[in-house]
Parts: C-alpha cells; structure tokens; sequence
C-alpha cells in the first residue's frame, strides 16, 4: 500500500488540474493522456523490484507493461546505462517516465541501488525519484551503515516498513514525501462526494 499510495501521489501530480483541466482523478487516466499529450506512462524500476509495484502499475491504470524493468549488474544494482536508455527510448515513443524507483535493500539479495545516480537520472527526465526503502529504510538509524543509503535524500518520496527492521509486530508501511503537499491530489474526505 505504501508504493501504491506513493506512486499514486506521483501519477495524479503529474496530471494534475489546471488550465481548464480538471485532474487525472476526476477525469481519468485516458482524458488525462490526451489533455497532456502523452501515449502513456511508465514506472522505471531494476530487475529485483518489489512485486507490489506491478500490482501499482496495474491498479493506476498505467499496464504492468509500462512498470520496465531495468537489468542489473554483478552487485544486483540497477544499470544506469541501462536505465537512460530506457528513458531515451520511452521519450521517442511519447511515453512519460512518470517515476524512478529506486530500490534501497532488495527482498532477495538486500542490494542498494545507487541512489544519487538515480536521482541525476530522475532529474534529467523531469520525473518522480522515488526510493523503496521498505528493507533498508531503517538503516538510516545507524551511524554504521547510513552512507549506504547516499542520495535517499534527494527522493520525491520514500517508503519504509516498520514491520520489517523496526520489528513492529504488525504490517506497517509509511510514506515520508518531499513535498507534503503532494498528497492534496490524493486526499479523500468521507463527508464529500463529487
């Protein structure tokens, strides 16, 4: 829920209201494309990302085809060759990276992607840095293996699981955005109805 709910953020920030135009979330996604151009969006995320991305991919409309997955290298680190290519190629076919996910401590192997690079890359597109810390996040709280996570701090968005390395006994994700802002496009109230 914690990537879902930040990579919602992301989608309707993007698409948001303005000049005529009502917003993604009242209009829907297909409306949303055409008003601003696009043939598509697209989550760019290593080879070794979390399987609750597809399922963002799929609810936010934008099609598990357009969560690209990144290879990695020897390490189990993102390629950022591999990820500037992707985005050249996802520009000349009118698709917008809407995000970067970087993954700071991989379910199978515990691998951190080279996040300041990531950033670089996020910032070259013009997209959303966002950085899964679901595994890692909680290594920030150590003066012994903070640097490992260099550049979590340049994120539009982060995620860390409490019930993974904090040991909380239930399920407990949170998301920490840049901009607290950025949830105004994603807030509900239970007394309104459009």
């Amino acid at each position: 829920m914690a990537n879902l709910t930040a990579l919602w953020a992301s989608r309707n920030n993007l698409l948001r209201p303005g000049a005529g135009f009502a917003g993604v979330n009242r209009v829907g996604l297909m409306q949303a494309l055409h008003h601003y151009g696009y043939d598509g969006l697209a989550i760019l995320v290593s080879e070794r990302g979390h399987y609750s991305l597809r399922k963002a991919a799929d609810v936010l409309g934008i099609g598990c085809d357009h969560l690209i997955r990144i290879p990695v290298d020897a390490a189990d680190r993102i390629r950022i060759d591999a990820l500037r290519a992707a985005v050249r190629g996802l520009q000349r076919r009118n698709i917008c990276p809407m995000a970067i996910v970087g993954i700071a401590g991989t379910t199978e192997t515990g691998a951190i992607d080279p996040l300041d690079a990531l950033a670089d890359v996020a910032c070259e597109a013009n997209c959303h840095f966002h950085v899964d810390a679901a595994w890692g996040g909680a290594s920030l709280m150590s003066a012994r293996h903070r640097h490992q996570l260099a550049g979590i701090e340049r994120a539009d968005s982060i995620v860390i699981d409490a019930h993974k390395q904090l040991y909380v006994p239930m399920g407990a994700g949170v998301v920490l955005f840049r901009q607290p802002t950025w949830t105004a496009e994603i807030r509900q109230h239970a007394r309104l109805w459009y």
